[in-house]
Formats: structure tokens, C-alpha cells, sequence
């Protein structure tokens, strides 16, 4: 059903995947109301969210899925996004987590200030 949904708004002008490495991703000036990135280790670095804020629209959110099979690892990733986010412009992020075939899964969501 996800999928369907997606290829509906993908169509529909409503949605555009990319996938590359932020910030060597060429996103031009292109500007969204939402990122969605997964597996991100390095968007805690400022470069990274720099590039994010760069092609968020004023007000955008901004949402990153960190996992690792180390829980103590994703925890660490977790703290580091929150406090690097609010440094790169972004409001006070949100965190929520599950769990996932014994793995802790979380995301990091906050809004371009």
C-alpha cells in the first residue's frame, strides 16, 4: 500500500526520492517541505545540516532514521542529533524510538527555525 501511495504522489508532483550522500547530493535549488533521511550517521555533522536547512523551506521538517545493532551506539548518534540540530538552525527536535528485530530504530524529527 506504502509503495502505491508513493508512485501516486511521485506522480502527482507531490514527492521526489533522491538517494546520494549529503552534502555531495546535487539537489540544485531545490527547495522541500520535508526530508526524510535513513541510516544517517553523518547528518549530525554541521555541513550536512547545513545543506539540509539550504534546501528546506522556511518552516520545512527535517526527519532522520538511526539505527545500528549496538544500542548503545544509536543512543550515542540519537544525543549527538539532538544537539547538534538546534545549532544548525533547526528548532527543538523530537525524538521517538521502537523497537525492531531486537534493535532500537529511532527518529529524530525538528523544524528550520
Amino acid at each position: 500500500a506504502a509503495q502505491r501511495r508513493n508512485a501516486a504522489a511521485v506522480a502527482d508532483g507531490r514527492a521526489t526520492f533522491r538517494v546520494g550522500e549529503v552534502p555531495a547530493l546535487d539537489l540544485g535549488s531545490a527547495r522541500f517541505d520535508r526530508i526524510l533521511a535513513a541510516r544517517v550517521v553523518a547528518m549530525g555533522r554541521p555541513a550536512a545540516l547545513g545543506f539540509v536547512a539550504a534546501h528546506l523551506r522556511p518552516g520545512g521538517r527535517l526527519a532522520l532514521v538511526v539505527d545500528s545493532p549496538d544500542e548503545r551506539r544509536t543512543r550515542a548518534q540519537v544525543a549527538a542529533l539532538v544537539d547538534a540540530l538546534p545549532a544548525a538552525g533547526f528548532g527543538q527536535p523530537t525524538m521517538h524510538e521502537t523497537m525492531v528485530d531486537g534493535a532500537v530504530v529511532a527518529c529524530v524529527s525538528a523544524s528550520l527555525a
